[in-house]
């Protein structure tokens, strides 16, 4: 069967699955799926502008391409691989049949679709990537699931889009929604500048000892409690058992934690006890000595 053109004003109804064509065109006319959508396998390459109306299968390398600054409006879900260009579209995007490429330029997306992507592993082949390119303008949802039974690790990364010189990026997700991790936290720092999707190291909150919440209890943080030696702190000065004054208590349970990391992970080689105390006593003294001083 040859190629199909719709139009202006004109309508072409597909109710069976069975219709094939080399292509259609559509000249400001209407298309109308039937229920199963359509399947650009089966009909070829869409073009022109107009109004499409239902579910859209891309196939293997499918092409909707608009004429420039006259659209289309695509009213349904795509799916598949293959490129879209010139259109708004206004339902779900899901690139691929499991993981797949798809390819935007110059389209809209409704902010009441939503981009569903799939993470099957972490080569290229094995999880959605989008190409933008041109003006495209980002609303809705963007949806990310894992699928084959995959799961990440901390340091994955994932190039959910690639992001083309052209592009000029307009909005943004209005809710990204993520699936659990087993480790790590999802973090999308660079999900509009690179594209990329990380699964970070978990943020570690300090520990009491931490005083200056830098992430080590080491001299910062007994410099902080032998200040107020003797005196009535707080959590963050050196307070550490619940009862003032800060004391030899508290000294402690700071020097119990010396020289590791908010998570407990040692940093450095950890000196011995006595050689702790008596440095931290010839320090007391100096700063109690000062205290008096004044």
């Amino acid at each position: 069967s040859g190629s199909v053109q719709v139009d202006t004003g004109g309508s072409l109804s597909v109710t069976s699955d069975t219709f094939t064509a080399a292509g259609v065109n559509t000249q400001g006319g209407t298309v109308v799926a039937a229920l199963h959508g359509l399947d650009l396998d089966e009909i070829g390459d869409v073009s022109g502008h107009g109004q499409l109306f239902g579910h859209v299968e891309l196939g293997t390398d499918g092409v909707i391409a608009g004429s420039g600054a006259m659209i289309f409006e695509l009213f349904g879900h795509v799916s598949g691989t293959g490129t879209i260009s010139d259109t708004s579209i206004f339902g779900n995007v899901s690139p691929g049949n499991s993981a797949g490429q798809l390819g935007l330029t110059d389209v809209v997306l409704s902010s009441a679709g939503t981009l569903n992507l799939e993470i099957g592993g972490t080569a290229t082949q094995q999880y959605d990537q989008v190409t933008l390119a041109g003006a495209m303008s980002l609303a809705g949802d963007l949806e990310v699931q894992l699928i084959d039974s995959f799961v990440p690790q901390v340091g994955d990364t994932f190039s959910l889009f690639n992001l083309e010189p052209s592009l000029n990026l307009q909005g943004g997700f209005s809710d990204i929604l993520l699936p659990e991790l087993a480790s790590g936290v999802w973090d999308l720092a660079d999900l509009y500048t690179t594209g990329e999707l990380l699964v970070a190291t978990s943020p570690v909150t300090p520990g009491p000892e931490d005083l200056n919440m830098d992430g080590t209890v080491d001299s910062l943080d007994l410099g902080i409690l032998l200040e107020t030696y003797g005196t009535v702190g707080t959590p963050s000065t050196g307070e550490l058992n619940g009862t003032s004054p800060v004391d030899s208590l508290d000294l402690g349970i700071l020097l119990a934690a010396f020289n590791t990391s908010s998570s407990g992970a040692a940093t450095a080689a950890v000196p011995e006890p006595h050689t702790l105390l008596l440095a931290s006593l010839a320090s007391m003294g100096l700063t109690l000595r000062r205290r008096w001083a004044t």
